[in-house]
Order: structure tokens, then C-alpha cells, then sequence
């Protein structure tokens, strides 16, 4: 763990891109020494129109049992599906069932990517906030400038994509202060997406936990892959990376 002032948790498992069934995610994040777990909520994968309230209690079970934490839940929506007037339907829809997924798991954060606040159209965002409002559960939004939709959205900084940018992630986690939801770690060299083989900029990740430290910011950092044959390496290359600082 990092040696900096104030109470930084360790890294979450980003565990959607690993596309392992069922309770396979969480107990390979146990079984590599992961404390805390994001899964991600989607029709194919954990989706909440499947899972009863059984199923939502043993989830909180599996967690306890497997010495994990919950810190929160991935919308799998991709970020141009908000912009589409053909899929912002079924967007709009699966939100609302995280929404109600995360309340039943203990008021989760539920993480989404957009393009920029401003691309989603105002009556999407009305029912996001008050769907989110309703179950007293929090979105973070992901995206390329600051999101002030209202009371119940905060802003996610993914470090990586903020450096990629130009802009510095420590100022922007700073900047952020209270109205910080989420941050996402990457490993080392990923490139900018799945059609950019440019490496990302470095990011100095003793900066990210002192912000994440001054901010006070109480919720887990999230060890954010693409997917594919190295993702379980790749996440843990970044809490090995996050664990190693001086």
C-alpha cells in the first residue's frame, strides 16, 4: 500500500473485461489477492433482470465469504450508444436496472462512459438522475470534461485517458474534490483504445494517491483493462504498480 498521508484503499478488480461466467470473476480477484471487486452489469454477462433477490443476497454472500468488497458497478454501455437514438433506449433501460442492482448490494456507485456530459441528450440524463435519485445510489460518469448534471452524478477520472489528453490527473483529481465518484487505473503502455497501438503517457501514481488523500476521497481506485488474453495480468500489474510506490 502506499506510504502517503491519509487512508488510500488498495486497487479494485475491474473484473467485466475478464468475461468470466458467473462467480468465476470474483473468485479469481480472490484467489489473486484483489480485496475489492467491480463488476460489470450487461445482458450478456451480470444483469440484473436474471438475478431475483436471492441471487442478489448470495452475490453479497460470495463477496463475504471470499474476503472481497464491492466498490461498485461498470455499466456496460459503450460510450457512442448514448448519441445513437437506436440503442439510448436499451441504455437508458439497462442504467435503471443497475440502478436497482446496486441499491440491493449496498448503494454501489454505478460507473458509466459517455463522450462528453453535454452529447446526452437532456431527457436521458433526467431519467438517469432520477432513477439514481429514487434508489439513492450514485453516478459516476466518465468522460472527456466535467459532468454537473446535479446532486446525484459525480465525475470519474480515468488517469491514463486524463494524461493521454494533455491534462495532468493529479490537478484534475484535485480539482475534482468532493464531487470525485470514481478513478481508474490502467496498466503502463496500453494503448489509447482498441484501434491505437500510441502508448499512454506515464502517470505518476504517488501523485494520484496523495490527491486521492487530500480529497478524501473513500471509495476504491478501479484497475480498469481492455479485455483479452493479458487482462488478469494486466490487473495485476496495476496493484503490484500501485502497491510498489515508495
Amino acid at each position: 500500500m502506499l506510504a502517503v498521508q491519509g487512508a488510500v484503499r488498495p486497487v479494485a478488480a475491474g473484473i467485466g473485461p475478464l468475461a468470466l461466467p458467473g462467480e468465476e470473476g470474483f473468485r479469481w480477484a480472490a484467489a489473486s489477492r484483489f480485496t475489492a471487486v467491480q463488476p460489470a452489469v450487461s445482458r450478456r454477462g451480470l444483469d440484473p433482470r436474471a438475478l431475483d433477490g436471492s441471487a442478489r443476497r448470495g452475490i453479497v454472500t460470495l463477496c463475504r465469504r471470499l474476503g472481497l468488497s464491492l466498490a461498485g458497478l461498470d455499466l456496460s454501455v459503450p460510450a457512442p450508444a448514448w448519441l445513437d437514438g437506436g440503442r439510448i433506449g436499451r441504455a437508458i433501460e439497462l442504467a435503471a436496472d443497475a440502478t436497482g442492482l446496486a441499491e440491493d448490494l449496498g448503494r454501489l456507485p454505478v460507473s458509466i462512459d459517455v463522450q462528453s456530459p453535454d452529447s446526452v441528450p437532456q431527457q436521458a440524463r433526467a431519467e438517469l438522475i432520477a432513477n439514481a435519485e429514487r434508489r439513492g445510489v450514485r453516478i459516476v460518469v466518465y468522460s472527456e470534461g466535467p459532468c454537473v448534471w446535479g446532486e446525484w452524478v459525480t465525475r470519474g477520472i480515468d488517469a491514463a485517458q486524463c494524461a493521454a489528453s494533455g491534462a495532468d490527473p493529479v490537478n484534475e483529481l484535485i480539482r475534482c474534490g468532493a464531487r470525485l465518484g470514481g478513478v481508474r487505473l490502467r496498466p503502463p503502455g496500453e494503448g489509447q483504445g482498441s484501434g491505437s497501438d500510441a502508448p499512454r503517457p506515464r502517470v505518476d501514481l504517488r501523485g494520484v494517491a496523495a490527491a486521492l488523500a487530500g480529497v478524501g476521497f473513500p471509495g476504491f481506485p478501479v484497475g480498469q483493462v481492455n479485455g483479452g488474453q493479458s487482462a488478469q495480468g494486466d490487473l495485476i500489474r496495476i496493484r503490484s504498480l500501485w502497491e510498489a510506490q515508495p
